[in-house]
């Protein structure tokens, strides 16, 4: 047995970097999406349609975002921004009108018919709300829990207190009057707060099943398999 060190190795070339990506690539894709979403509805929105549109092929969107649902909340997420901090103003009104405020801010961004996609897209694919509200942030499209928790702490509502009155009718009291153009000012937003989701809210009552609101899939599971069309 010999105890001399081996020759040295050659050195190996270092690994060639793949191709960077290219950011305009994904914004024209996103903005693609946005497009097609307006035009025709969440349904038709698919992931080839998209990437024939933008130039590119299926394989690049897909390396992207791993299907429609998350590639559609993406688009949403780029259009807005980035996400705002959560809302916490120390008391419940003031709460609810920073979230009316944030919903009514994104509504005015988006155009009518992509509003509709969106609530059909919610409607027909409840996960879909969930990962718009992660990545979009609190939007105001639902009560999020921390604010309906820190409200009974401080003693502002019971503790049978339930989302279901502001999720409810906020989203689409603030919808209807983007579709319909109506104005939405601070002092509409301040009795709709006080005359009507404040006193519902303290009635404490969990109501039937809400319908998924927009951008809010709250009873969807999130590990649940994508049924949409790809």
């Amino acid at each position: 047995m010999s105890y001399r060190n081996p020759p040295p190795r050659p050195a190996q070339p270092a690994a060639r970097p793949g191709r960077p990506r290219d950011p305009g690539k994904a914004d024209a894709i996103l903005s693609v999406t946005l497009s097609l979403l307006a035009e025709a509805g969440y349904d038709a929105v698919s992931m080839e349609r998209v990437a024939a549109r933008a130039g590119t092929s299926k394989a690049t969107v897909y390396r992207r975002w791993p299907d429609k649902r998350a590639l559609v909340a993406a688009a949403i997420g780029h259009q807005q921004g980035p996400p705002p901090p959560d809302v916490d103003t120390g008391s419940l009104r003031g709460d609810l009108l920073a979230l009316c405020r944030r919903l009514a801010q994104m509504l005015g961004r988006s155009e009518g018919r992509l509003v509709v996609a969106l609530l059909q897209g919610a409607a027909r694919d409840p996960a879909l709300g969930d990962l718009m509200e992660r990545t979009a942030g609190h939007t105001g499209a639902r009560l999020p829990d921390v604010v309906l928790r820190r409200a009974v702490a401080r003693g502002e509502l019971p503790a049978t207190a339930t989302s279901y009155a502001f999720d409810e009718v906020a989203g689409s009291a603030l919808v209807l009057r983007a579709l319909t153009g109506a104005p939405v000012d601070d002092p509409y937003l301040e009795h709709l707060v006080d005359a009507v989701l404040l006193p519902a809210l303290a009635h404490g009552d969990a109501g039937p099943p809400p319908g998924p609101a927009l951008f809010a899939g709250a009873t969807a599971d999130d590990d649940a398999p994508d049924t949409t069309t790809p």
